[in-house]
C-alpha cells in the first residue's frame, strides 16, 4: 500500500470517527462544551488531509474525547439508537410489543421485559432493586429500525405516563434508558 492511500485511509477513517462523536454528542447536553473542539476538528482536518502528524494527532484527540465519554458512562455505539414515548397499548398489541416494567431509581435504571403480565413483572423487578424507587412505569415496547418506541400500558396512569415522558426530555436520561435497554439484551 501505498503511503498517499494509508494517509487516505488514516484520513476517511478520522473523518467518520469524528462524524460519530459529533453525531453522538449532538444527542446529549455536552454538545454545546465541546462544538467548538469538534469545528477545530474538522477545520484542521481540511486544512491538513495530507499531513500524517496533524491527522493522527487529531485522531488521538478524539480517541482521548471518547476515552473521557465512555469514563463518564456514555456508550458511544448507541449514536445511532432513539427514543420516542408515545400513546397507549393494550394487551390486543401483544403481537408486535413487549411488555416492560421500568424502574427509575435515584441513581440506577432498573427494567424487565417479558410475556407474563405486568404486575407480575413488577413484582419481580422491585425485589432486585436495593435503592429508593423514583418512578415505576408499566409500558409496552417495540423497536421500529433503530428507535424505541415506549407506549403506556392500561395499569399506567396517564399523570405516570407523562412524568416518564418528562423525564425522557433529558438527553441523559434517555440515553441512560437505551444503555439499560442494551445492557439486558433489549436492543
Amino acid at each position: 500500500m501505498r503511503i498517499t492511500e494509508r494517509i487516505s485511509e488514516r484520513l476517511a477513517t478520522t473523518w467518520k470517527l469524528l462524524s460519530d462523536t459529533d453525531r453522538f454528542l449532538a444527542k446529549t447536553s455536552l454538545f454545546s462544551h465541546y462544538e467548538g473542539e469538534l469545528r477545530e476538528w474538522r477545520s484542521g482536518l481540511q486544512r491538513h488531509a495530507e499531513n500524517k502528524e496533524a491527522v493522527t494527532l487529531i485522531r488521538s484527540q478524539l480517541i482521548e474525547l471518547r476515552k473521557t465519554l465512555r469514563l463518564a458512562g456514555y456508550d458511544l455505539s448507541l449514536v445511532d439508537r432513539d427514543l420516542l414515548v408515545s400513546g397507549y397499548c393494550d394487551d390486543s398489541c401483544a403481537s408486535t410489543h413487549r411488555r416492560l416494567v421500568l424502574v427509575i431509581g435515584a441513581s440506577s435504571i432498573g427494567l424487565i421485559a417479558g410475556e407474563a403480565n405486568h404486575e407480575s413483572l413488577s413484582e419481580h423487578l422491585r425485589e432486585s432493586i436495593k435503592e429508593d424507587i423514583l418512578e415505576i412505569h408499566n409500558l409496552w415496547y417495540r423497536w421500529e429500525g433503530p428507535r424505541l418506541h415506549l407506549s403506556g400500558s392500561d395499569s399506567e396512569g396517564k399523570d405516570d405516563f407523562e412524568l416518564l415522558k418528562t423525564w425522557c426530555e433529558s438527553p441523559e436520561n434517555r440515553h441512560r434508558l437505551l444503555r439499560a435497554m442494551k445492557a439486558r439484551g433489549y436492543l
